[in-house]
Formats: structure tokens, C-alpha cells, sequence
């Protein structure tokens, strides 16, 4: 099968994260079986246009920035009819691909920022995330969605997506890269964080409740990048937790 992924970004982007690795761990694997798979996405200054990464074929097109009002150019340029499914990841700003014209689509949603995009981007910026989301029940309303939660999948029903044409599928884990090695074992309980630093993940909470726990030994580790580090390493020094929580960084 030839497939065409559309997404804001690749695993390389420095502004990639969970949600670029999600898309390359499972298309990848559909590469490594013998499909033809594609990503058209946004780059960044001085990358490569062209690439391949995890058997995919990556096209950059534009920045972050620009790449919402570049990529249905290139897609009618390069790529219109080189494939069998177009498959659209909206983990951004959706890009209204059911008007692209592809012979199937179908989509996939980690999340929706909704109201949560005004607890991250200045007000203009925030309300025209807000509102690009607006119409995705009415364009979208044809299209089958994979959705990685209940909670997501709910949002999308609310917005107008039969709930009938969303399937909920879990990401998966690697479990040879995340189980310990035998007879690795913490002395005191231990408790681990791994992602973006972000305001909207709520990493706060999990800070806030940490440090009502019983047990006074436990350790709290978290490992990732962003730009609410400086205010969650805040949290924990006032806490009075500054030698149980580590910042472990990317």
C-alpha cells in the first residue's frame, strides 16, 4: 500500500515530540513491512527538504509557520496521485485535507487544544488556533478517526464527529526499551515523569500531589523540555522539594 502522511512535523524537528514519535513508531514499522509510506510536513532553518527517516520518506515544506498555507501547493505539485490513502495527524491546526481531494482518508488525533490553547499562546495567536478548529465537524464529518483516548474521542463527538466513525486505539509502549533491567530496583519509591514541559500537561498537578505523599523518601523524576520548566522547578523548591524532584532535561 502506498500511504501519504500530513503532519506539522517529523521525529527530527526540534520542535518535534510525542506525538511526531508516535506517528514514526507505527508507520515505520508499516515501512519496515514492505509499504510505501510518505510524510509531507513543516522543516525548520538549514534542514534538509528531502529525507528518510525510519523507512519514510519525508518531504519538508515551509516552517511551522508557514507550512499550513504551503503544504496543499506541494501535495497538488509532488504528491497528488502517487498514493492510495491519505492519512492526516491532527496534533496542530487542522489542514482541512477531506478538500484535498485524496482517493481515502482517514485521521489521526492525539488531542484538540480548544480553550487549553489560551493557557499557552498570546491571545491572538491562541484564538485563531481556537477558531481553525471551529469548522472541523463540518469538514471533517465524512472522514473515519483513530483517536489515542476516550477523553479525545469524546472531544471529537462533541465537535460534531459521529462517534461511530471513532475508533479509540492506544498507543503502545516499547516494552524491551522501558522494562528495567533484572535486579535493577530504586531503594525508595520512585515515580517518573517523561514529556514535554508544557502548561496544558498538567505536570503542576502531578508536583502538587507528590508532595502529599506519606511515604517522605520517594523521588519524583522528570525528564523532558519546555518552556514551563523554570515555573514547575518554582513549584518544587517552594514545596520544599527541591531534594526529592529531579529535572532530568531532554
Amino acid at each position: 500500500m502506498r500511504i501519504l502522511l500530513v503532519n506539522w512535523q517529523d521525529r527530527e524537528n526540534p520542535q518535534g515530540g510525542g506525538a511526531e514519535i508516535h506517528l514514526h513508531e507505527i508507520f515505520g514499522r508499516l515501512a519496515a513491512r514492505g509499504h510505501q509510506v510518505s510524510l509531507l510536513c513543516g522543516g525548520w532553518p538549514g534542514c534538509p527538504a528531502r529525507t528518510v527517516l525510519d523507512g519514510i520518506e519525508v518531504h519538508r515544506v515551509g516552517t511551522r509557520h508557514t507550512f499550513p498555507f504551503r503544504a496543499r501547493g506541494y501535495y497538488d505539485r509532488v504528491l497528488r496521485g502517487s498514493f492510495d490513502v491519505l492519512v492526516e495527524d491532527v496534533n496542530k491546526v487542522p489542514l482541512y485535507t477531506p478538500r484535498w481531494g485524496a482517493p481515502k482518508l482517514m485521521t489521526l488525533v492525539p488531542h484538540l487544544f480548544g480553550g487549553t490553547a489560551f493557557h499557552e499562546l498570546a491571545a491572538p495567536l491562541a484564538a485563531a488556533v481556537w477558531l481553525a478548529e471551529r469548522p472541523l465537524g463540518r469538514v471533517y464529518r465524512d472522514v473515519p478517526f483513530e483517536a489515542i483516548s476516550v477523553s479525545t474521542a469524546e472531544d471529537l463527538a462533541r465537535r460534531g464527529i459521529p462517534r461511530g466513525a471513532i475508533e479509540v486505539v492506544y498507543p503502545g509502549i516499547d516494552t524491551v526499551a522501558y522494562t528495567p533491567a533484572p535486579g535493577t530496583r530504586s531503594a525508595v519509591p520512585a515515580f517518573a515523569y517523561l514529556g514535554r514541559l508544557k502548561h496544558y500537561k498538567g505536570v503542576h498537578l502531578v508536583i502538587r500531589a507528590f508532595a502529599r505523599m506519606v511515604h517522605r523518601s520517594a523521588v519524583l523524576e522528570i525528564a523532558g523540555a519546555g518552556d514551563y520548566r523554570a515555573r514547575l522547578e518554582r513549584l518544587a523548591a517552594s514545596l520544599d522539594l527541591n531534594a526529592r524532584v529531579r529535572f532530568l532535561g531532554r
